[in-house]
């Protein structure tokens, strides 16, 4: 994002993009920024075309590669950055919510592992140790014998279940682990609307972005459906593009899509006549982006009772197999 942007910046003041660079290079916040700048710089200065440039240091995304590109054919790059800041500004967020959706019930996880550990291993050792001063046989009390087997289940069964979201996050580091995950939350019926409506919010977004700088709207829409997660939608889309390449009124062509509910489709008919496309687009993109904050959510408010009142039920259980017997000793006491 900051990349793209301070590049429009000095390409709409009238540096070139090898002078921009150079100033970015001399600007740079910290050594890391710099080396990466120094790199692009020189790879622009052997290949002279920075749509090149980016594709040789194969770090860019493809998205922003073929951005460049285009705008390097159309002239308009000043413009094009500025979309490509605003575009990576919003997957900034997008990414902020779903690793907020991730990291909360993982830190939930960790919190009731270390719980179930420290009741397993420190406060159930001592009870035992009461009962055996008590003349108690442990071994035969069914009771002592549950707390103690639910305990360690539980225990087994958290830990295992870090494990396996710690060997799932390395996994989606690699490709195949992206594919598995894009399939999973695209099937799943707990994700399926979350990833429907995060690719809506990146289309709309994108597609009112790319219009906005001036492209063609075939193009707009074939660059916009690349963005999206869903497969659906991505399908989808790339049949509208082909609908409209072969002479498609756009409104009709996205409308008989089935992707937009009606009332979005009355905003599209209005925004096509009207000649406000990017405008409409731009909202439908913010309507897109409050449902699926408010779908992610939800999907936090369900999760977290849910794991804290397993935790509640999980101690409730184990203690009170453990003083059950107790208070009936105490009982026999009195």
């Amino acid at each position: 994002m900051i990349l793209f942007e301070n590049l429009g910046l000095l390409i709409s003041s009238g540096l070139t993009v090898e002078e921009s660079l150079k100033v970015m290079v001399s600007d740079a916040a910290s050594k890391k920024e710099g080396s990466f700048l120094a790199r692009l710089h020189e790879e622009l200065s052997s290949v002279f075309v920075l749509s090149t440039a980016m594709a040789e240091m194969n770090i860019f995304p493809p998205y922003a590669v073929n951005m460049i590109r285009l705008a390097e054919r159309s002239g308009n790059l000043d413009m094009t950055c500025y979309t490509l800041a605003d575009h990576y500004e919003q997957e900034s967020r997008r990414a902020a919510q779903i690793k907020g959706a991730v990291a909360n019930p993982f830190i939930l996880v960790c919190i009731i592992a270390v719980v179930v550990a420290f009741l397993v291993n420190a406060v159930l050792p001592i009870f035992s140790g009461i009962y055996a001063q008590m003349g108690v046989d442990i071994e035969a009390n069914a009771m002592v014998q549950a707390a103690l087997t639910i305990g360690s289940v539980a225990m087994w069964l958290v830990l295992i279940l870090l494990v396996l979201f710690v060997l799932g996050l390395l996994f989606n580091r690699t490709r195949a682990g992206k594919r598995f995950f894009a399939a999973m939350a695209e099937n799943a019926p707990v994700t399926r609307t979350i990833n429907r409506t995060l690719s809506m919010a990146r289309f709309t977004s994108t597609f009112s972005l790319l219009l906005t700088s001036g492209d063609d709207l075939p193009m707009a829409l074939s660059m916009a459906s690349t963005v999206c997660p869903s497969r659906g939608v991505k399908a989808r889309l790339e049949q509208c593009h082909q609908q409209v390449l072969a002479g498609g009124a756009l409104a009709e062509v996205l409308i008989g899509s089935g992707l937009f509910n009606p009332t979005h489709v009355g905003m599209i008919k209005s925004g096509v006549r009207s000649g406000a496309t990017p405008k409409v687009m731009g909202r439908l993109a913010e309507i897109y982006e409050q449902e699926s904050s408010r779908v992610l959510a939800g999907f936090l408010a369900l999760i977290e009772p849910l794991l804290i009142s397993l935790l509640s039920v999980v101690i409730g259980v184990i203690l009170l197999c453990i003083m059950l017997p107790l208070i009936g000793i105490l009982s026999s006491f009195g």
